[in-house]
């Protein structure tokens, strides 16, 4: 079980250099909320130097074999991510999905009876993500410590819950666009070459997280961005709604925009195309404590703004009183 196993390889800072990295959280236009293309998908990864993505569609299974039409020297690994009534998860190695919205202890029993591997997925989430009573509850049960499209909060929150719990976890982009896939990944051993083995070290527990979240400003911007995306899914992009479904009817026919990588590429401290591996010793932890000083700078500000903002209201008040004593005065008159 993931909560008992041995202490992992990738505990090693050594091993670490030459583990590989996998975005196991995906999303692609087969869920109705991404505009991301197998293409897109693959694309991005090989320019990030990724080993895998694993394509989580919502409340289904991508078809194997488009995966593999669109496998080479990024390999695709089928998953999907399931709705719960307590929150979402990720789940591999099954042959069907359960039924979405029902609880989540049902869920995971369907997903173990298959022989799969569940994943609670961006924990503290609101609205999507479970919280530390599910995760102790199910103390077998791997769970994200780094999801690219969370608030770093959540992410520090399911961070240090792992570690105190001494729980093993992963990561993923969670992405919905070409700009967020590879933001934050599942380190595993080098010895892996197969899904088969990549299942097999998720089984054992041997990975760790990486990558980033979101800062409150780009958690901000996410969500409008997702709302603008829905509501022109949805509301009088009809032209775009078509291309979507033909692209999904026809991947092979998807467009491939050249993307800037520039960005993710300083997330990833150069690794990428260019077989850089200026990263090699990357720092899961100190990155955390980097963005937690980060944030409590951010709440600082926020502060000041807040004592900025009060002594104004102050003024406004002490304005106003002295307003309603001359109206006062006038109105008496000598």
């Amino acid at each position: 079980m993931a909560s008992q196993i041995r202490e992992s390889v990738l505990d090693d800072p050594e091993d670490r250099k030459s583990s590989i990295r996998v975005d196991l959280h995906c999303h692609s236009i087969f869920s109705n909320d991404s505009i991301l293309t197998l293409g897109n998908i693959v694309d991005r990864a090989k320019s990030l130097g990724l080993w895998g993505v694993a394509i989580t569609d919502h409340n289904r299974l991508p078809d194997q074999d488009l995966l593999r039409k669109f496998s080479g020297k990024v390999q695709l690994i089928p998953g999907c991510e399931i709705s719960t009534s307590q929150g979402h998860l990720l789940a591999f190695g099954i042959k069907t999905v359960p039924e979405s919205s029902r609880d989540l202890s049902e869920t995971l029993d369907n997903i173990r009876g298959q022989g799969g591997i569940p994943i609670l997925s961006h924990p503290f989430r609101v609205g999507n993500g479970v919280g530390s009573e599910e995760i102790e509850a199910f103390s077998d049960i791997l769970f994200e410590g780094m999801n690219g499209r969370s608030w770093m909060k959540y992410n520090r929150k399911a961070s240090a819950l792992g570690h105190k719990l001494d729980r093993r976890m992963t990561g993923g982009s969670d992405a919905h666009d070409p700009s967020e896939v590879g933001k934050a990944w599942t380190e595993f051993p080098s010895d892996v070459t197969t899904i088969q083995e990549l299942l097999e070290a998720l089984r054992l527990g041997e990975v760790r997280p990486g990558g980033t979240g979101l800062s409150f400003s780009q958690l901000f911007h996410s969500k409008v961005k997702g709302t603008m995306r829905w509501i022109k899914h949805y509301l009088g992009r009809k032209e775009n709604h078509q291309n979507l479904e033909s692209t999904r009817n026809n991947e092979e026919g998807a467009n491939r925009p050249g993307i800037d990588t520039t960005a993710l590429r300083e997330v990833h401290g150069g690794r990428g195309g260019d077989g850089d591996d200026k990263d090699d010793d990357y720092d899961y932890e100190e990155d955390l404590e980097v963005d937690a000083g980060e944030e409590e700078k951010d709440g600082e500000e926020e502060k000041d703004e807040d004592v900025e903002e009060e002594k104004g209201e102050k003024k406004g008040e002490t304005v106003t009183d002295n307003n309603d004593q001359q109206d006062s005065a006038e109105v008496k008159g000598p």
